[in-house]
């Protein structure tokens, strides 16, 4: 919603103080559901003639420098050890066996601990 506008609607809603646990009390209120009343009256028109007011635009990710670095190393490894492309392949489309048995060595580390390199294993 607009920034100004919706100042601008809630200025209109402002009761000096003057509060009500419920919104029916505060549209049952003398003084509260007038205001409430223009203010609605004003956002239905407003949703009709201006709806372009009323769309929220997404925030832009913008990776951090750090994420871009985790990501390189996610993608280098990927590329060269062949032992994590295979436990990504099995945890994705392998049986639920191979997959819980992916889980549970990912779990315990296992990974963070083997890689293979031209064909063999290798421990860090």
């Amino acid at each position: 919603m607009d920034q100004t506008f919706k100042k601008h609607l809630m200025g209109m809603m402002t009761t000096g103080g003057h509060r009500h646990e419920e919104m029916s009390q505060t549209l049952a209120c003398k003084y509260c559901g007038e205001k409430m009343k223009k203010a609605e009256v004003l956002y239905k028109r407003m949703r009709k003639e201006k709806p372009e007011l009323f769309i929220r635009k997404e925030p832009e990710f913008v990776p951090s420098q750090e994420i871009r670095n985790m990501f390189g190393q996610l993608v280098d490894r990927v590329k060269k050890d062949k032992l994590y492309r295979r436990h990504l392949e099995l945890s994705v489309r392998g049986t639920p066996e191979e997959q819980r048995r992916e889980t549970n060595r990912a779990n315990s580390g296992y990974y963070s601990r083997w890689y293979e390199e031209d064909g063999h294993q290798k421990h860090i």
